[in-house]
Order: structure tokens, then sequence, then C-alpha cells
């Protein structure tokens, strides 16, 4: 199933557009509006894959990751990237987009911050790559404690607000974005 870029003006009430309008990460710590999110992305033909990411260790992320996209290997970040650019692929075939849902990311984030970080670098570089090629990737990263996560290279991570009108987003700009 293929579905192209988005027919703005009709697209822009939809929640998958006004989830990448400003970042191809959303953070969520709202559960229902994730889980909303989640519901909406599945019923419209998203590949959504969810993963427990309250990982404490690296290595335990990228065993999770191998198991959640069966092309990465589980030992570095290039092994991943090209993994999960595979994955991608794979799921982009069979459906409209891909989602990656990354729940309890806050203990990654406080546990191994640097590869937190180089972990958002990654779905970014793929998500807008995907997107120049007229494909959709959105990451939801769920936290239970409101805290700052990175912001990887230039990209900006904002919170998710599912009432917020989809003209407006409330999100103020991040510094250094674009």
């Amino acid at each position: 199933m293929e579905m192209a870029g988005y027919d703005l003006p009709g697209d822009k009430e939809r929640i998958d557009h006004r989830l990448m309008r400003r970042s191809p990460v959303r953070l969520f710590h709202d559960l229902v509006a994730l889980e909303d999110v989640v519901s909406w992305l599945a019923s419209n033909g998203y590949h959504v894959v969810d993963v427990d990411a309250s990982w404490t260790t690296s290595r335990h992320m990228f065993a999770d990751l191998a198991s959640a996209f069966p092309a990465c290997c589980h030992d570095n970040f290039q092994c991943l990237h090209e993994g999960l650019a595979a994955g991608l692929a794979d799921a982009l075939d069979r459906s409209s987009g891909v989602a990656l849902v990354l729940r309890g990311f806050d203990t990654f984030a406080t546990s191994c911050w640097t590869d937190a970080q180089g972990l958002i670098d990654l779905v970014c570089e793929h998500a807008w790559q995907t997107a120049v090629g007229g494909r959709r990737f959105v990451t939801l990263v769920q936290t239970d404690t409101a805290m700052d996560l990175p912001a990887a290279r230039s990209w900006a991570i904002t919170p998710w607000h599912l009432d917020a009108p989809a003209q407006a987003d409330p999100t103020p700009p991040v510094s250094g974005e674009i």
C-alpha cells in the first residue's frame, strides 16, 4: 500500500500531518493521548512498531530494536542504521506509513544520554529521508517524567497536544530549528 505525500490543504487536519509538521519525533507525557494517536495511525494503515524503551543499557536498546526490526543487528549504530532502512522499506511496501513508539524512553535517556541522542538522530534522519521520498515515518517518544530529551542535530523534539488546532502548532520554535 502506498500513500503519497500530503495533499495540502486536504491533509492539514490529519493527525499524521500534524505530527510531522514540526518534527518527525514527537514527545508524549499523556498516555491517553498517545493511545489515541497510535490507534488513529493503525486504523489509517500505518505499521506501528511499539517498543518498551525503558532500557538501562545500550545493549538492551540494540537487542530490542533488532527484535522489532528483524533486519537490524544488535550491536552498533551503523548496523542499526542499515537494518532500520531495510525494515522501513519492507514495512512501507505494505503500509501507508510507519510509526515507531518508544515507551518509557526517559529511563534510557537518563541512563545512556549519548546513545539516546544517537537513536533520536538516527530516527530523524530516516524520517526525513522517508518524507523526501513521499513516504511517512514518525516516532512517538513517551516519557513518564517531564524532561528535555536530546534534540538530534538541529531537529526539534516537540510535545504533542492532541487538542491543539491544526493551523497553529502550540509548540514554540526551538533554538536552531528551521
